[in-house]
This record gives C-alpha cells, structure tokens and sequence, in this order.
C-alpha cells in the first residue's frame, strides 16, 4: 500500500497536477477515450447539445517543466479518462508562488486552467456543409441531353448549339442571320 501511495505522489510530481469534480449526471454512460478524441474549447461552446457533468482543474507545480501547451495537453488526456467528449476550457487558474531566503525573494505563476468536461447528447453533429451531390458525367463523346453552349460557327460566326435529347451529340453551330466574321489586319501604310 505504501508503494502505491509513493508512487502516485512521484507520478503526481511530474510537472501539472490535475483534478476532476462531478458536477451532475451524464445523459449516458462515460467510457475513457483518448486524448485526440476530445474536443477543445478554448472561446465558445460547441454548437451540438451537451451536458457539462463536470470540471476540471489544472496547476503546474513547483520546479515543473511543463509549459502552458503541456499543462492543456495532460488536460486534454485526463479529460479523456474521465470520459468526455469535450473539454470547455474557461477560465485561468494561476498561481503565484515565492520562494528563496529571507533577502531574496522571488515569485513564480505557475500556470493552471480550469474547464467544463462535456459529454455530448442527442445524436452526433451533422456535417457543416451537406455532401454534394454528384452530377451526371456524360460518356466520352456525348453531352448533358438539351445542355447548351457557346460555339463558333462557318466564317467565325459567334453562336449556340444544344445537345439532343438523346445526348449523343452537338446540333451544328447556328449563328441565326449573324453575317460571318471576318477579321481584317491592317497592314502599315506605304511610306
């Protein structure tokens, strides 16, 4: 039993220490999960119905080597033991602490955070944009059936053709009365 207990507190000094309190029950139930699949939120709530059924507090501690990305990360981690899906981080949870004789004083913030672990409700978010849908792709050497495009037709006249209802083929450019197009160059004059 001992062992255990000195173990915990060499695991406990290994840079953040982190807490969890209940704070009310879980729509479900809550399985551990790893840290990569939980959600952080650091300026908003998620946009999905949930339900904060605890908080989470961290704190680094003296001479930790952790820095602020460390301490959210073990937070992130443990957030996932404890089995939430999302972890709402609100508020700091700083300290500040002196240390050194009586003629040196210095002062250390060791950093902390406080969140929300989050469970979600309901079923899961949908997609943020509805898959496209996908459009008909014409065979090789055919058209969309009564599609219609822009052609160039006998002499340069400018037109339209549409595809056939079978959309096998292009109808022939038809330029309406359009004059055909002719272009001039106009060559310098003779000196």
């Amino acid at each position: 039993m001992r062992y255990g207990l000195l173990l915990s507190l060499a695991l406990c000094a290994c840079g953040t220490s982190l807490s969890y309190i209940p704070t009310s029950d879980a729509p479900r139930k809550q399985r551990a999960r790893s840290a990569d699949q939980v959600e952080i939120f650091m300026t908003g709530a998620p946009e999905r119905p949930y339900v904060e059924v605890g908080m989470i507090e961290s704190q680094q501690e003296k001479m930790s080597l952790d820095d602020e990305q460390d301490v959210i990360a073990k937070m992130r981690a443990y957030a996932g033991e404890q089995g939430c899906d999302a972890l709402a981080i609100f508020s700091g949870n700083d300290a500040t602490v002196s240390h050194g004789g009586s003629n040196v004083n210095n002062v250390t913030t060791l950093k902390g955070y406080r969140g929300s672990c989050l469970v979600y409700t309901g079923q899961p978010a949908a997609a943020p944009f509805p898959a496209p849908t996908p459009f008909a792709t014409p065979a090789a050497n055919s058209c969309m059936p009564n599609a219609t495009q822009l052609c160039y037709g006998p002499g340069g006249c400018r037109g339209g053709q549409s595809c056939t209802a079978d959309g096998k083929a292009y109808t022939a450019c038809d330029c309406g009365n359009a004059p055909a197009q002719t272009s001039s160059v106009s060559q310098p004059a003779a000196p």
